[in-house]
């Protein structure tokens, strides 16, 4: 197993730069079953946007994050644990130890996806609203430039869909979960080989939802698909995954 170090993680910051909200974070993950974004520069990396990141994958259920991973290689998480020393950082005075913990290194828009058109699960307006629950969960101070209007404006509607996935950070619910009223989910085919199996799963997923596409535009999804993830793609994948084989060759991009 990986033994990530300060410089790993945070590439961006020299040791005492960091607050102890960034170990945070790292625990936050570990709890959770997320993976941390490794981020590079100092205006993505500071630790409000990670936790908003971090949002985006702890908003989706965990069938969506394996999925996302099946279908994108820079999401596949490499996994360690850390170790920092009592005094390395800023108000730590203790060690402190994650034995596990799954991490990946992206672009900003690195960001879990199954290629839906509609996708009718919790997306970032959510995410948003779970990254405040959590910084006010945890007592840190959010910038005041953080702040979204437009999302707080409508915050009842965010809050009704959080609570459709029972999800609930002020409840101790940090995770969505199976509503009581929606059977428990599974995909047809979690390792689609074929264009008509990727397409099985698209649409019993989008059926969670009450938007629909016009005729136009899904065929212009169906072709935007295709061209992301040609079939000679998927039957690589599905091979692999058959055999747990790592792939070498990067996701195919229109």
């Amino acid at each position: 197993m990986r033994q990530f170090s300060l410089q790993d993680l945070f590439p961006a910051y020299q040791p005492n730069e960091l607050e102890p909200q960034y170990v945070g974070l790292l625990q936050l993950c570990a709890q959770i079953n997320v993976p941390f974004p490794i981020e590079r520069t100092k205006v993505r990396g500071h630790w409000w946007r990670m936790l908003h990141k971090i949002g985006h994958f702890a908003v989706k259920p965990d069938w969506y994050l394996q999925y996302a991973r099946y279908l994108n290689d820079e999401l596949i998480p490499t996994h360690g644990r850390a170790y920092f020393a009592g005094g390395t950082l800023n108000g730590l005075p203790n060690s402190i130890t994650i034995p596990n913990i799954k991490v990946y290194e992206g672009s900003a828009d690195t960001l879990p996806d199954v290629g839906l058109y509609k996708d009718p699960t919790l997306g970032g307006r959510e995410a948003y609203m779970w990254a405040l629950d959590v910084a006010q969960m945890t007592g840190w101070s959010v910038p005041g430039d953080a702040s979204d209007a437009d999302i707080l404006h409508s915050r009842r509607h965010h809050r009704h869909n959080m609570a459709e996935w029972a999800l609930d950070v002020p409840g101790g619910m940090l995770r969505p979960h199976d509503a009581r009223n929606r059977p428990r989910f599974s995909l047809p085919y979690p390792y689609p080989a074929t264009h008509a199996q990727l397409g099985a799963n698209s649409v019993l997923i989008q059926a969670m939802g009450t938007r629909s596409a016009t005729k136009k535009q899904r065929i212009e999804w169906e072709k935007w698909v295709a061209a992301r993830w040609p079939e000679a793609d998927l039957a690589e994948r599905a091979d692999n995954a058959k055999y747990k084989v790592p792939r070498t060759t990067p996701t195919a991009r229109p």
